[in-house]
């Protein structure tokens, strides 16, 4: 029944807190996943049998089948299971492929039977399963043929991660979203926070805060959440890492303690260092990210509003405008920002660039109450425009401009693909 909830309905899940009675309600994972996503009837189809004709034959042959062998009849789950696609994502279609290849597989067998009875054209049986088959296998292997798919992780990330190793303790936490968990485990061999096997909201959850807010509180949390995931890995304390900080802290509102991070208070002491990495290919990730943080824990039904990142690597030059395409218009002359009909003041204009390996940042303010940012990064030919929330986000003040807070991080290897710090508290 969970697991019909998570992946058919994706609904926000409650959570214990792990302290009282206390309940905090997580953004679930299955939301953002691309697998877990609904898809269209032809997808399913596609993914199934290789075509939408190929996949009706295919139940006709199953229930052809299923009438003269009953015991065909034990497929029907996983047809069901494969079914569930249409709401549950593409993770699920794997499931009808058994039971829907004999089903077509059947039907060519007494299609081609029918065909040399009748001896419509003077061939061997054998010659008429061969067609068929193929017929049915070609679209199958074209779509595997045409399906490639990059690696998670580049040689320059591997090499980064391997460095990292030569230096760390392997009781020591890298912070990362979950995608970049196990290759962390298997090149640096330090532990991480998260990854694909534990990726639940409330495991998420402080990740996305780290990476998504201001360098002060993301250095706390990140703290936080190590030393009580040590806890929990030694004491078995069941709940949310969150939960049991908000008990141990005083606090019953989650908001409230989470503002608390800006201010002075007492962490737990440090049992082993804390690395944060930081790959060029998490800024596509961003905004997914984002989401598991920015809810109200205590209410979720308070729609917050989500932080503005717009990703553009498409653009074109006039004299007076940046013209950026998505209905958004860089106005130079003005200083300000066209998006969707809508003028806004600019804050601040950066440029990054590349100098003999060193990250070279320009940097004009030119109105300081504002709430867009622009960033043109000159290497990658992209520009970002994101609001100041974004702008100071850990993830762009040490990865896009390289402005670390010198007494809470400092830098372990910087390049253009990937940038490591260590944290100091």
């Amino acid at each position: 029944l969970f697991k019909i909830k998570t992946y058919v309905f994706k609904d926000v899940t409650a959570t214990s807190s792990g302290a009282g009675n206390l309940k905090l309600n997580f953004f679930t994972v299955h939301q953002t996943i691309k697998e877990a996503k609904a898809i269209p009837f032809e997808t399913l189809a596609n993914r199934i049998s290789g075509h939408q004709i190929i996949f009706l034959l295919s139940i006709i042959g199953y229930i052809i089948l299923s009438f003269r062998h009953k015991s065909m009849l034990i497929g029907l789950p996983l047809i069901g299971l494969g079914f569930l696609a249409y709401s549950g994502g593409l993770r699920f279609t794997i499931y009808a492929v058994p039971p829907l290849a004999l089903g077509i597989a059947y039907l060519v067998v007494e299609f081609s039977k029918f065909i040399k009875n009748k001896n419509f054209i003077p061939i061997p049986y054998q010659a008429y399963l061969v067609i068929f088959t193929i017929a049915i296998l070609y679209p199958n292997i074209t779509h595997a043929y045409k399906y490639t798919i990059p690696t998670m992780m580049n040689s320059t990330e591997v090499k980064t991660l391997d460095y990292v190793k030569s230096r760390a303790d392997r009781e020591d936490y890298m912070v990362a979203w979950w995608d970049y968990g196990y290759h962390i485990r298997y090149f640096s061999d330090v532990k991480t926070l998260i990854d694909g096997g534990n990726s639940r909201g409330h495991y998420n959850y402080p990740v996305s805060f780290i990476l998504t807010n201001d360098q002060i509180r993301a250095a706390k949390m990140a703290r936080l959440d190590v030393e009580y995931k040590e806890g929990y890995l030694k004491n078995r304390n069941y709940g949310s890492n969150l939960g049991n900080m908000m008990n141990d802290y005083g606090y019953k509102d989650s908001n409230k303690f989470l503002k608390s991070l800006s201010k002075d208070m007492k962490l737990p002491p440090k049992t082993r260092d804390i690395y944060f990495y930081l790959p060029y290919r998490m800024l596509g990730m961003y905004s997914v990210i984002s989401k598991f943080s920015n809810v109200n824990l205590m209410n979720p039904k308070d729609k917050k509003t989500e932080p503005r990142l717009i990703y553009i690597k498409s653009f074109k030059e006039t004299k007076g405008n940046i013209l950026l395409g998505k209905n958004i218009k860089i106005l130079k002359n003005s200083g300000q920002i066209l998006i969707d009909k809508e003028i806004l003041p600019i804050n601040k204009m950066v440029q990054t660039s590349y100098l003999k390996g060193r990250l070279k940042t320009e940097v004009k303010t030119i109105d300081s109450k504002a709430n867009v940012n622009v960033i043109f990064m000159k290497d990658y030919k992209t520009f970002l425009i994101v609001d100041n929330s974004v702008y100071n986000s850990l993830f762009f003040q040490l990865f896009v401009l390289e402005n670390y807070n010198k007494d809470l991080y400092e830098p372990v290897s910087l390049n253009s693909m990937v940038k490591i710090y260590k944290l100091k508290i």
